[in-house]
């Protein structure tokens, strides 16, 4: 079973420099190569092993990202990764559809690597490298 850290959270973050900070008591370092940082399941969908029982309440209409305009590849969105209708952390009052996974998967690199930005130049008082595979407009300001 996989789980990942979601960076959209408040707590995400702070949960990520603990890492980081446990890594770096053992060995300082003033560099991080973020690989594989999307989130990705090596299934389509939902992982559900046939030996484990859980309940999931997924309310995914079968159709709601199946029929746009353009799928890259030709692939389903859905494709090697999590759910396009999952949530992440969401504390807002304009509503959930704001933080699905459709909308928020490109930023999820981008939280990541501003979190270990942001330790880094905390811990080393120094311009940090962080070198990442995945990337959005306005990454580059902590990669």
């Amino acid at each position: 079973h996989v789980a990942f850290i979601d960076f959209i959270s408040p707590y995400g973050p702070t949960l990520w420099k603990k890492g980081l900070a446990d890594l770096y008591e053992q060995v300082e370092y003033d560099g991080v190569w973020l690989d594989m940082n999307e989130i990705a399941n090596w299934c389509t969908g939902e992982c559900i092993s046939s030996d484990v029982s859980i309940n999931m309440n997924n309310d995914r209409d079968s159709e709601e990202f199946d029929k746009l305009p353009y799928l890259p590849g030709g692939k389903d969105l859905n494709h090697l990764t999590v759910a396009m209708s999952g949530y992440h952390y969401s504390k807002n009052e304009v509503g959930k559809e704001l933080f699905k996974e459709y909308n928020m998967h490109s930023l999820w690199a981008v939280y990541q690597a501003k979190a270990t930005h942001e330790f880094l130049v905390e811990k080393t008082k120094k311009r940090p490298f962080v070198l990442t595979r995945a990337s959005f407009p306005g990454s580059g300001m902590y990669t």
